[in-house]
């Protein structure tokens, strides 16, 4: 081994301790953001098998067929790389059609590297076990050529619908590629490819790290503003208001009911209090408990215009404070109470193996969720329930209404963790 292979080798094998580490901490922090990840992970691991490949080709004790497929393996990953890079590029700001183009082009390449083997087409080994350029080796290369511009353009075109840091490190990267591909071609010996390879993606690793932290940032400052919200819209002066007049009229018919409301009402407030000062997900059972008292109180002021039952399958997960009973307030004020003959509220939980399941129906008016109220605003709790949900847990909410028939909210709470912050 000659001091450039040696040097080659040094790079090759931190470029290796790079990659391995950068696809541990993503597959740590990948519930964040899945489709990032997941096309971030998948350049890595390409990013890896070709280093792999290369460094095996630098041992001179490796006979000639074994040098040959481990270029082969070197060449077909960096073309299905490329088409990762531009699959991330998509997710990041757009261009499906350059996506298609740059995947037929790798399909292509990797079909001219199979004939190859056989042809010598793209590239031979000699006898002492060096790389030699084939006749047609500039065909490859010119294919990566035009699928590293088309990206590059497909970036400059869209830029706008990025953010300006990730925007330029695309632009770098690519560009950066283009010099490192031209100075390769121009000098066949310096196999110098994986190296930059090696050096986007981690660069693109570093741009996912620093895109998490300001995610986090982001999504911390929005909990902080969204708790605060919510413990505006906990100190419902209507609901109050109303539920004492349930209760003044109660004790003027029939003073054990009458006790029995206030106890409902003081458990409800003491409960509601408690979870107020709770900045990480509350137990399910505990969220049940605080809406039952609330559906409760709701039944004694609607009387039977107000029904409701809770199906508990599933009793075991944790979910954010007030997620169920915001949705089954929205059920009670804008459904129901809306509805002439009333109607009725179920929640149900359960798990279907993935997901704990909440589902909150009711068969009050409905509403169009693409719509705004009448104040000019949209479903201001949903949308929080919606957001704090994702942030917290990693989960999701669907909601499907129809006018004249009511809503149903399925909120999916994911099993394999909670965010606490």
């Amino acid at each position: 081994m000659n001091i450039s292979d040696a040097i080659q080798l040094s790079f090759e094998l931190w470029g290796l301790l790079f990659l391995l580490l950068g696809i541990v901490l993503v597959a740590v922090s990948y519930k964040i953001d899945m489709k990032r990840a997941k096309n971030l992970a998948s350049m890595m691991v390409l990013c890896l098998v070709m280093n792999l490949s290369n460094t095996v080709t630098l041992f001179p004790s490796v006979n000639n067929m074994v040098t040959g497929v481990c270029y082969f393996i070197m060449f077909a990953s960096m073309y299905h790389l490329i088409a990762c890079f531009a699959d991330y590029t998509k997710y990041l700001i757009g261009g499906n059609k350059a996506l298609i183009i740059v995947n037929i082009l790798s399909i292509l390449e990797t079909l001219v590297l199979i004939v190859s083997m056989f042809t010598g087409w793209i590239f031979t080994i000699d006898d002492n076990g060096r790389y030699q350029p084939g006749q047609y080796y500039w065909i490859t290369r010119a294919m990566v050529i035009v699928s590293l511009v088309m990206e590059l353009i497909i970036v400059l075109k869209e830029r706008k619908k990025g953010e300006a840091r990730t925007i330029w490190a695309i632009v770098i990267a690519y560009m950066f590629l283009l010099l490192v591909l031209v100075f390769q071609i121009t000098f066949a010996d310096a196999a110098l490819l994986p190296i930059a390879f090696t050096i986007c993606s981690v660069l693109a690793f570093v741009m996912y790290e620093m895109n998490m932290a300001f995610r986090l940032r982001d999504d911390e400052k929005k909990l902080n503003d969204e708790r605060v919200s919510m413990i505006k819209a906990q100190v419902k002066p209507h609901f109050i208001f109303n539920t004492l007049t349930t209760i003044r009229s109660l004790a003027r018919k029939d003073g054990d009911e009458a006790v029995e409301a206030i106890d409902e009402f003081s458990g409800y407030l003491r409960a509601s209090i408690d979870v107020l000062n709770e900045q990480n997900p509350i137990s399910i059972m505990d969220e049940i408990r605080t809406t039952e008292q609330y559906l409760s109180l709701q039944k004694r002021r609607f009387g039977d215009k107000l029904n409701y039952e809770i199906i508990l399958r599933d009793r075991d997960f944790l979910i954010p404070a007030f997620a169920v009973q915001t949705i089954v307030e929205n059920s009670v004020g804008h459904g129901i109470r809306n509805k002439p003959e009333g109607g009725k509220v179920t929640i149900t939980t359960y798990f279907d193996g993935v997901y704990h399941i909440v589902e909150i129906e009711d068969n009050g008016v409905g509403f169009d969720p693409s719509k705004k109220t009448d104040d000019g605003r949209s479903h201001v709790g949903l949308q929080n329930t919606k957001d704090r949900i994702l942030i917290m847990c990693g989960g999701k909410m669907a909601v499907q209404s129809k006018i004249g028939e009511g809503t149903l909210v399925k909120l999916e709470i994911p099993s394999w963790g909670v965010n606490k912050t």
